[in-house]
């Protein structure tokens, strides 16, 4: 559920969550650096050409994106995304003359996020707590419109009480239905997330119930030239396969990620800490943000000048995604995650830095 709630308002983050889980890239692993006793978690963050540092951890807690000033402990780990551990190698990048271009580094302007209207199509045991965590992820004057056919979902949303500035819109109905989802001005939405639906007992039912609404919603989108995003779900990993992406900002969520989830923690239990820490609304999640707001992109720029751009915000930068590549599956929609800081690109006004930041 609370997968569920990020990855429809942030578009992509399913598809990194994916890559540092499925055992092919790189992931999340804890490491304890003698050397880095005593320093900063700035001077952490550009210790390392091929491994990138997220955070720090201890006995006591967990913290992804701390502050840029926090000293690190003799009992402190770094928490820190690689390709393996046995390449997890300090290598002092600002003292290998790769120091961060300073002079193209944009001055810090504060973002202000636009309301969001979501829909969320659908209902299953999990959408209380997908819900609770979108009103605590959405700014005010977001709208939140509901359209299934449970009885469950209309009283729930009934005893909700006031929390945030955001507006509840229930409609009872037919979500397979073409003029029903076309009654409740979904081409006006930001985001839609289309639940697995609780009606049907047997999986296959339930997955092609979701694809005849998701089919429907692709086609309002095209014939309205809407821009919405869509975050499905489906019960069995092999129909997610087998329904066929669009673009990167459209994800197809699958049980998958929950049995690499529970792969990963048999391996190291320690990163339950880091999930849960990670899939709150409070602290730090995962964003995408314009490069071309963080420096000047007409210049070359390696990833260790991003990641100095991004600490300017509070920010912890940890990989990017060419805009080009987008809808291309096989280059992963353009996601690289951990790239190496060393190597120099040019990038394009609408490509992205995937970066864990407060809000």
């Amino acid at each position: 559920g609370r997968i569920n709630a990020q990855a429809c308002l942030h578009p992509g983050v399913a598809d990194v969550l994916l890559d540092l889980l499925d055992f092919s890239g790189s992931e999340v692993y804890f490491h304890h650096e003698e050397s880095l006793v005593g320093k900063t978690y700035k001077e952490a963050l550009v210790s390392y050409n091929s491994s990138s540092v997220v955070g720090i951890a201890n006995d006591s807690l967990i913290l992804i994106n701390p502050d840029a000033k926090t000293y690190i402990g003799k009992n402190d780990q770094l928490i820190i995304i690689s390709l393996d551990d046995n390449l997890i190698k300090i290598n002092n990048v600002s003292e290998d003359g790769q120091s961060q271009d300073k002079k193209i580094i944009k001055k810090y302007k504060t973002i202000i996020e636009k309301p969001k209207i979501l829909f969320i199509l659908g209902w299953n045991n999990a959408a209380p707590i997908i819900i609770d965590d979108l009103i605590g992820y959405l700014p005010d004057g977001s709208q939140i419109n509901i359209s299934n056919g449970s009885k469950i979902a209309e009283k729930y949303i009934g005893n909700l009480k006031d929390t945030k500035n955001i507006a509840f819109q229930y409609r009872q109905g037919d979500i397979r239905d073409r003029e029903f989802l076309e009654s409740t001005n979904i081409s006006t939405a930001t985001n839609v997330l289309l639940l697995r639906s609780s009606l049907y007992e047997d999986h296959e039912m339930a997955d092609a119930a979701t694809l005849f609404t998701l089919i429907n919603l692709r086609d309002i989108r095209k014939q309205n030239n809407a821009d919405f995003t869509i975050l499905s779900e489906v019960l069995n990993s092999a129909n997610a396969d087998l329904i066929s992406v669009e673009k990167s900002d459209d994800f197809v969520l699958s049980e998958k990620i929950i049995h690499l989830m529970l792969a990963q923690l048999s391996e190291n239990p320690s990163l339950n800490e880091f999930f849960n820490e990670l899939m709150q609304p409070e602290g730090s999640e995962i964003y995408f943000r314009r490069i071309s707001d963080y420096v000047d992109i007409s210049h070359e720029v390696n990833l260790t000048t991003l990641v100095e751009a991004a600490l300017m915000r509070s920010e912890t930068a940890f990989g990017f995604r060419l805009n080009k590549e987008t809808k291309d599956k096989s280059s992963n929609f353009g996601i690289y995650i951990n790239p190496d800081k060393s190597i120099t690109r040019k990038f394009e006004n609408k490509d992205e830095l995937i970066v864990f930041a407060e809000d």
